[in-house]
C-alpha cells in the first residue's frame, strides 16, 4: 500500500495546505516507479485535512510519515491493508479489501465517461490492459448506454 510510504512533506505545501498533485518518490511506490497521486476531490480533502488536525498533529513523534499508528510508528503496508479490511467491515461492507477502493474508482471513472488511458493515469498502470481488468462487465451502465439511442 503507497499511503504507507507517504510523508507530511510529500502532501503539504509550504504553506502547510494540502497540494492537489502529490509526486510520489519512487521509493514509496510499487515497482519503484513513482508517479502521481491526485488529492484534489473535495471530501478526500476535508477527510485528510481533520485527521491531520486531530489525529496526526496529536501523535508527539518524530515520524514523517502522514498515516502513523497508535504507537506513533509509519504503518507497514500489511498492517494497512489490515486496517482498511476492519474499517470496512466496521462500515458493514463484507469481503471488502484495501484494493476495493481502487477498483471502485476505475469502475467509477469508467462509468462517469473518462477515457480509459486516463483511468490508466490515475490508476497509475504501466499497461492498459491492467486498466481493462478493472473495468468489469457493467450490466447498469449497459443499460443506460443503449436507452439514449
Amino acid at each position: 500500500m503507497e499511503i504507507c510510504g507517504l510523508n507530511l512533506n510529500d502532501i503539504l505545501d509550504s504553506q502547510r495546505q494540502i497540494k492537489a498533485q502529490v509526486t510520489l518518490r519512487k521509493i514509496a511506490t510499487k515497482g519503484a516507479k513513482g508517479g502521481n497521486a491526485y488529492f484534489s476531490h473535495p471530501t478526500l480533502r476535508e477527510y485528510l485535512t481533520r485527521y491531520l488536525v486531530e489525529v496526526r498533529n496529536q501523535k508527539v513523534t518524530d515520524c514523517e510519515a502522514v498515516f502513523v499508528s497508535r504507537v506513533a510508528k509509519r504503518f507497514s503496508p500489511s498492517s494497512m491493508s489490515q486496517l482498511f479490511t476492519r474499517l470496512y467491515k466496521q462500515a458493514g461492507l463484507e469481503g471488502c479489501t484495501s484494493h476495493t477502493g481502487r477498483r471502485s474508482l476505475g469502475r467509477n471513472l469508467n462509468r462517469n465517461g473518462v477515457s480509459l488511458y486516463n483511468i490508466q493515469k490515475v490508476l497509475r498502470h504501466a499497461d492498459i490492459s491492467q486498466t481493462v481488468r478493472y473495468i468489469d462487465e457493467d450490466t447498469e451502465l449497459l443499460a443506460n448506454l443503449v436507452s439514449g439511442v
